[in-house]
């Protein structure tokens, strides 16, 4: 049985080689509810992360974006929501310029890396209920 311990914003795991970390995955897809409730939702699949990493924010879309980190056995899913104007959701994200980023403290230090790319999926349709 799986269990993934919900922690925000900061996540610690094994010592990795030589980069801090690495983005095992990352992907995309947009969701709606109704005309005035849709976003995106970002995750990434981080794994061979080290002890002293504490992930913050994303930039995607030249947005920045808090992230939330669930820590599994040998990964972390971090997951971060982009709200489009007019939702009643709180939009979290503030504007950000260049490419698209993983911000993280490394021993009380901000760094950052890259995101190479992103995978898009299909739209989801939330039903309410």
């Amino acid at each position: 049985m799986l269990f993934l311990i919900i922690v925000s914003g900061c996540c610690a795991m094994k010592q990795g080689k030589s980069d801090p970390f690495r983005i095992a995955d990352a992907f995309y897809y947009a969701w709606f509810v109704d005309e005035t409730e849709r976003g995106t939702r970002i995750e990434l699949t981080i794994d061979r992360v080290r002890e002293e990493i504490c992930f913050e924010s994303l930039v995607f879309r030249n947005r920045r974006i808090p992230v939330t980190a669930y820590v599994g056995p040998g990964f972390v899913r971090l997951e971060a929501f982009l709200n489009f104007p007019g939702s009643v959701l709180q939009d979290r994200s503030e504007p950000a310029e260049g490419e698209d980023r993983l911000y993280f403290l490394r021993n009380g230090q901000e760094s950052s890396m890259a995101i190479d790319s992103f995978r898009r999926e299909e739209t989801k349709y939330i039903k309410r209920e």
